[in-house]
Order: structure tokens, then sequence, then C-alpha cells
């Protein structure tokens, strides 16, 4: 009898996950597919642990956005993800990839940290550490940070990002390097 309480405990977390990690992802209810070899439910730590490998890593689809991690864990009581063991985050609306070693994220943050690479619209990147913040659409980027897109690239101590007003800012150090300048004549 013990059992099978905590298999309908264990599926009920799990809808729970599903529908919590969609609507932080997308506002909605939709749900998530998680898929993975193995899948934990701590009652009493309320957080749900899912294995996977570099080779099989857990996979989440949640809306537009899949992620894949060898590790995943999830908070019910915050709200924390943490994906880790090298990640693969990609989206389709915006069209986006990013892989670092973790991420830890909540619906007012996501810090992608450890050889962090992006592609994101028309620019692509590199950061020792992403943070973004998505109620505000702004992204930081630290540790000898790089932007390149089409026409050239800039790096500096710190890059911020405002999506909202499409504004790059490189402090500390910075570079600009432009592929073409066009002199006036």
């Amino acid at each position: 009898m013990g059992n099978k309480i905590r298999l309908v405990v264990l599926l009920l977390v799990i809808v729970f996950c599903s529908l919590t990690l969609s609507a932080w992802a997308q506002n909605s209810t939709k749900g998530a597919e998680f898929t993975a070899q193995d899948i934990q439910y701590s009652y009493k730590k309320n957080v749900t642990t899912f294995w996977g490998s570099p080779e099989k890593p857990v996979s989440v689809q949640v809306g537009q956005l899949t992620i894949w991690a060898p590790h995943l864990e999830y908070y019910q009581e915050t709200g924390l993800v943490v994906a880790s063991g090298g990640v693969r985050l990609e989206g389709t609306d915006p069209v986006m990839t990013l892989t670092c070693q973790q991420i830890e994220a909540t619906e007012k943050q996501v810090i992608a940290t450890g050889d962090v690479t992006f592609d994101y619209q028309d620019f692509t990147g590199t950061a020792a550490r992403l943070t973004y913040l998505p109620p505000k659409e702004w992204v930081s980027l630290e540790g000898d940070p790089v932007i390149q897109t089409e026409n050239g690239r800039i790096s500096g101590e710190r890059i911020e990002i405002d999506l909202v007003k499409e504004v790059v800012t490189a402090t500390g150090g910075s570079k600009l390097y432009l592929e073409e300048v066009v002199e006036n004549q």
C-alpha cells in the first residue's frame, strides 16, 4: 500500500512540476514533457531530481523551449530549476541556443555559468557567466564576454544587453572591432 501512495504522490509532483515550469516559461498551463533515465521525488524536501548522462541527457520540453542536461533538479517550494553537467537550451520564439555547464533559473532570474556560448537572433556571444532577468528582458555577461555580429564584435569586462531597447553596453577595457568602416568622401 505504501508504494502505491508514493507512486501517486510522485505522479502528482511531476504534474505540478510540469505546470509550474510551463507557467514560468510562457505564462500558460500547457504543460511540460520530461524525459530522463531516472526520476526521484523527495517528498520530505519537496525536490524532484532527474538523471541522464552526457550521451543521453535529461530532456525538458516546455512550450517552444527545450533544455538538455545530464542532471536536473526542481525545487517546488522556491520554483528553482538547476540543470548541470553540460547544458543545452534551444528556443524557437525567439530563435536562440545557449550552452553552458550549469543553469539556475526561476521566473525572475536565469544564471548560466561555465563556458557560456549563445546565439540569439542577429548576434552570438561567449562569457563565463550570463545573467538574464526575464521581467526586464535584460542580459548581463561577465568573464571575458564577447558579442559577435555580422558587422563586428564588442568585448569588455562586462557587457549588458537591453533587449527591449535593443542596446548593447560594454564597460571596463572595452573594445569594438568593425568588419568594414565606410569613409566619408
